[in-house]
């Protein structure tokens, strides 16, 4: 069985008493001669630490040791010596998988805790293998975390240096395609998401997921701006309302004006008709309807239009002679002028142009309605 040794450049926070959170793989694809036994290298990765922990579960999720060292794995050490590395600083009581990778919950005991706040140990390096043999079955399960040791000189050395490490460097240059955030740039995302500088990774990540979500306010201060709301519309709302009732009269004053202007030019208009010898005021309503129609010009143009009346015998027109001379003119301009709005109508024209053929296609009629007798 293949037993896998990496030291990760991540500080052992062990600053409380109680058990403390800390990352122990990282995410990343990482490549050196301790991965010959795996091909060379390994990707650090979801799958990879599903697997891990769903196979620390279905043992039963047993504590697993932090050791001084990995001496305790080296065939020849003496039995008595053995004992003393085999000694737990701690016990790996719960695992997590996390935005950074698979953290572990640590927790010391008073020799442990001696050690790393002493600054004697200052990092991670985990043991664990590819295959193991699961004890209650017998089968063989897939990568078993063994426990974690203590180093100084870690082979996972892109991680944040946090703290004090050996002189000695890395013997390679890891290729890395995990979460390598450098620390100035992580610093400045905990600004921006205003999270404390000692916060973890879950709560970066519950920030970022909060981040940008709307604030629901509680019932009181919804009433109360509500309330606001209400007090800063309700005098625009008065004043639009004035405004409106202010435009309404000024519009309907302004109609009313412009009516009695129109009135008073069709008025002007049949008047100096009359004194040209023209029997208009039949047609007095017919004529102010034009206006409001088609305009007061059109109106003019209408009235042109209509022939000056002539005397009967000048006009041709013979037989016994009424006996209400007012009341026959005044049907016949009624019948000419509902004749003319019916033809203009027809042709789609306005009055004032259809007079001119109206007459010329209806001289009888003409004749009738503008005839004194």
């Amino acid at each position: 069985m293949t037993l896998l040794r990496g030291s990760f450049q991540t500080r052992i926070d062990a600053a409380g008493d109680g058990p403390r959170w800390n990352l122990l793989f990282p995410r990343g694809e990482w490549h050196g001669e301790n991965l010959r036994s795996i091909g060379g290298s390994i990707v650090l990765d979801d799958a990879l630490f599903a697997e891990v922990v769903s196979n620390w579960e279905a043992a039963g999720r047993p504590p697993l040791p932090i050791r001084k060292t990995h001496l305790h794995l080296e065939p020849d050490v003496e039995p008595l010596e053995r004992l003393e590395l085999e000694a737990a600083y701690g016990l790996l009581t719960d695992l997590r998988v996390t935005a950074s990778g698979l953290e572990v919950l640590a927790d010391w005991n008073d020799l442990g805790r001696a050690e790393v706040r002493s600054g004697k140990w200052n990092f991670w390096s985990p043991e664990w293998t590819p295959a193991h043999t699961d004890r209650r079955t017998g089968e063989t399960r897939g990568w078993w975390l063994q426990g974690t040791a203590l180093t100084n000189d870690p082979f996972f050395n892109s991680m944040p240096r946090v703290a004090a490490s050996t002189d000695a460097g890395p013997t390679h240059n890891p290729v890395v395609k995990g979460n390598t955030m450098k620390p100035e740039l992580l610093a400045r995302l905990r600004a921006a998401l205003k999270c404390a500088a000692e916060c973890n990774d879950e709560d970066l990540v519950a920030a970022a997921e909060a981040f940008g979500k709307p604030v629901e306010p509680d019932g009181d201060e919804a009433e109360k701006m509500a309330a606001a709301v209400t007090a800063a519309v309700s005098p625009m709302q008065l004043q639009l309302t004035a405004a409106s009732k202010q435009i309404e009269a000024l519009t309907a004053k302004a109609a009313a004006a412009e009516a009695a202007v129109l009135e008073r030019d069709v008025e002007s208009l049949l008047t100096s008709a009359k004194h040209e010898g023209k029997a208009v005021e039949p047609l007095r309503e017919f004529v102010l309807s034009a206006a409001k129609r088609d305009g007061i010009e059109s109106a003019k143009k209408l009235v042109a239009a209509l022939p000056a009346t002539v005397p009967l015998k000048e006009a041709g027109i013979s037989g016994e002679k009424p006996t209400d001379d007012a009341t026959v003119l005044a049907a016949s301009v009624k019948e000419y002028g509902e004749k003319l709005s019916a033809y203009a109508t027809a042709k789609g024209m306005p009055v004032a142009s259809a007079a001119h053929l109206f007459n010329r296609e209806n001289p009888e009629l003409a004749k009738r309605a503008f005839t004194k007798i």
